[in-house]
């Protein structure tokens, strides 16, 4: 909310003026401007006085012809826009020109990437000119505005004011409750601004902050008018190199000149009879199960073609695929996980996708494999003789860590998923932090419940044996019962759980149920999804003893990329925090123009440092896209995550959502652009939207809206039939709306929003 007009002018307040009003406050709603905290009701204020522009400044700004009161409010402007990323910021500005008096007009202000400061100003002043007929006074404004709040409508955060001379204590806008008004008035030569703010949304810090920027914001302006007010500095250097250096201080040592199997290697010299991989009753020693990755391996070299060569591994979770994932390293290969859960449609794609030339599974899965494949197969179970006529030593490979150790299949927006390239370097790197963050070593054994194509999967394996550490298989026809989890951890003393929070949840929940302890977990590492705020303290009712690690990250950027410990929630925190960087990397929020947001700002994350990705197999046009150059680190890339974040005062990260429609559900990364794809070649669907919409806080169900073809009737039953041939079954929509037709805006976009709400409105009906 903001205000400008000259009070002598009397216009005619017709109905007509207010009913403008609200017709263009209706499709207007608030710009979002950011908050410390949450307040959904109104709280006390405070103010803070600045002087914000001297009297050299002034003069400097009329020597240029520039009116003080428009550029203060075109300053306002960019300053809402750099904070919110909106480029179309409402206003209803109100200039006083006495304490007692002002009108307020309505204004919708375009702000394109490239608007001068002047260019801006002139917007300001033209469009006063066409508004002076719609202007209401501050009573009827109130009177709008409270229509608006009783319907539960916040139409403004923040306020802007401009008074000729010393303002009264309150000049009718915090009658409003605004967040956060922007007071600004004449006192003699200078230009003083008052902020007044609600304490129970904003820190005094921000405050002083968000002043600091905006006078930063005014004061190039008026230096460089012709400047782009995207790119007017809005931090002070020191601000910059506090995110972009300080903060990402993460240097520290670890074993740069190994590959991942190469540390498994010393340790299985080290001590050969120590366990390494336990399945029910059977173990597998350091010793064997390097003996028996070295005779695969010698296979694997004399049927590969050529160094780096993606080599698929289609198995259940067993003590052979831990054998398998080694041989394929120590033979100078990456390997290319492929769940036998994921239907067949899938998995063809993987294979055909990777060019999979050799692949290792067992004899009931090969009629499930693509016809006429001309793949070379090892068939582990029928080779296991022919195996042993192999040597049993490590094999001497020209290896380096710069090498691909696997290549792993996220969700993707063109209905297929993509392949990301990761080398050893940035994996040694990640799993040496968390080992040597949390003193793993081999007196410590780890519950592996990860799908085998999730990156989790690959510390559970590669991460434990580098330490010593055993890892423990759950039985084939018991992996997805938490009560069997819940025995194991008991029978087997497992002191590590690394797992999506959700799965944590079943087994906290079937702990508390059945009053059984977790008393030998010491760690837990929580990733790949929002850790819900009660689920710390549920899981230390059982597990006292463990520490509670919540981890942040993309598979293109290593496993995890930033960490928080969580010691004791806060009652006002509404998520888990993301953290900070791990070791060896570093984390950047930043605008659509690669610059850094301030304290508090949304931005979107980039992860860079050592363990970034080579990139998408085989798409270089993605690769380009999505990993680009690292503007502060000459000579290694960024990736852009599309995550939503922002910082705390003292370099904490906090995960806000999604940029993009890419969303998480129990921990798995879903393009909903993927189940948009399958679901528009149905024969029957004519246009679809797939939505990820919360039905309790922090947990989400996709919901997919179909509008059928013209006299089609399509069958819920055979539709999600269809989907489960084609997509993973945690793709596959919760439930399916069948509706006339996908709604859109003024402006042509799909309405989501009206989506949510016949979802909603549904539900309601149904309970």
């Amino acid at each position: 909310m903001d205000i400008n007009n000259k009070s002598n002018l009397h216009h005619g307040r017709s109905g007509s003026v207010t009913n403008y009003w609200r017709s263009v406050l209706e499709v207007n709603p608030s710009n979002g401007f950011p908050t410390d905290f949450v307040s959904a009701l109104p709280t006390s204020c405070k103010s803070e006085n600045f002087t914000f522009i001297d009297d050299d400044l002034v003069v400097l700004a009329q020597t240029k012809g520039l009116s003080i009161e428009d550029s203060l409010l075109a300053a306002y402007l960019v300053l809402i826009a750099r904070y919110t990323a909106n480029h179309q910021i409402s206003v209803a500005p109100l200039n006083f020109v006495e304490n007692l008096a002002g009108d307020i007009k309505f204004m919708q202000i375009p702000l394109s990437e490239s608007s001068t400061f002047m260019e801006l100003i002139q917007t300001i002043q033209d469009l006063t000119v066409k508004t002076r007929e719609k202007c209401i006074t501050l009573p009827q404004f109130k009177k709008i505005y409270q229509e608006f709040r009783n319907k539960g409508t916040l139409l403004f955060e923040t306020a802007f004011s401009w008074h000729r001379q010393l303002p009264i204590l309150n000049d009718g806008l915090n009658d409003l409750h605004p967040s956060l008004h922007f007071i600004f008035y004449k006192d003699e030569d200078r230009i003083n601004l008052t902020m007044t703010y609600q304490v129970g949304k904003y820190r005094t810090s921000t405050i002083r902050r968000i002043a600091d920027h905006l006078r930063n914001i005014w004061l190039g302006g008026i230096k460089q008018s012709t400047s782009n007010i995207f790119r007017i500095p809005l931090m002070s250097l020191e601000e910059q190199e506090l995110m972009l250096i300080k903060w990402n201080a993460t240097d520290a040592t670890y074993p740069a000149h190994q590959c991942l199997h190469q540390l498994f290697e010393e340790k299985a010299l080290e001590n050969p009879f120590a366990p390494a991989v336990r399945q029910g009753q059977e173990t597998i020693s350091r010793g064997e199960l390097n003996r028996r990755a070295n005779r695969l391996a010698y296979k694997l070299l004399e049927l590969k073609k050529h160094p780096n060569e993606p080599i698929g591994i289609y198995l259940d979770k067993s003590i052979e695929i831990i054998v398998s994932l080694l041989a394929v390293l120590k033979a100078g290969c990456a390997y290319v996980p492929i769940d036998p859960a994921y239907p067949i449609k899938r998995m063809h794609y993987m294979l055909e996708d990777a060019n999979i030339q050799l692949l290792i599974t067992e004899r009931e899965f090969v009629p499930l494999l693509p016809r006429n494949h001309m793949m070379k197969i090892i068939l582990l179970k029928e080779e296991k003789e022919n195996l042993e006529k192999f040597l049993d030593i490590n094999p001497k490979m020209d290896i380096s860590p710069e090498d691909l150790c696997y290549i792993i299949y996220t969700s993707g927006s063109t209905g297929n998923p993509k392949g990301v390239m990761l080398n050893h370097r940035g994996r040694v790197n990640n799993f040496y932090d968390f080992n040597t963050r949390f003193s793993i070593d081999e007196k410590d054994s780890l519950l592996a419940v990860s799908a085998i194509g999730f990156d989790m999967f690959c510390y559970d394996v590669f991460g434990m044996i580098a330490a010593g550490g055993t890892i423990v298989l759950p039985q084939p026809e018991f992996a997805d019962q938490p009560i069997h989890w819940m025995k194991e951890i008991a029978a087997k003393g497992i002191t590590i759980w690394h797992s999506v929070p959700v799965l944590l949840e079943l087994l906290a929940k079937c702990s508390i149920q059945r009053k059984m302890k977790l008393a030998s977990l010491r760690v837990i590492l929580l990733g790949g999804d929002w850790i819900p705020v009660e689920l710390p303290n549920r899981i230390k009712s059982v597990a006292p003893s463990s520490q509670i690690i919540s981890l942040g990250g993309a598979t293109e950027a290593s496993m995890d990329s930033i960490i928080y410990g969580i010691e004791k929630v806060e009652p006002e925190w509404t998520s888990i925090p993301y953290g900070k960087p791990m070791a060896n990397q570093c984390a950047y929020i930043l605008d659509n123009l690669l610059q850094p947001v301030p304290i508090g700002v949304p931005g979107e994350l980039y992860l860079g440092g050592v363990g970034v990705a080579e990139g998408y197999y085989n798409k270089p046009e993605l690769t380009a896209e999505r990993f680009i150059p690292n503007p502060w680190k000459p000579d290694t890339k960024i990736y852009k995550t599309g995550d939503l974040v922002k910082y705390t005062d003292d370099g904490t990260i906090i995960l806000m959502g999604r940029l993009d429609h890419q969303v998480k559900i129990n921990g798995v990364r879903i393009e909903l652009g993927e189940i948009e794809y399958w679901l528009k070649k149905h024969t029957q669907i004519e246009d679809c939207i797939a939505l990820a919409i919360e039905y309790e806080p922090q947990k989400k169900k996709i919901i997919s809206f179909v509008q059928p073809k013209q006299g089609e009737h399509i069958d819920p039953v055979l539709l999600r039939v269809y989907l489960s041939e084609r997509l993973p079954s945690y793709f596959v929509p919760s439930e399916t709306c069948f509706i006339d037709q996908i709604p859109t805006t003024p402006n042509g976009k799909v309405n989501r929003k009206h989506l949510k709400e016949l979802w909603n409105s549904a539900s309601a009906t149904k309970s």
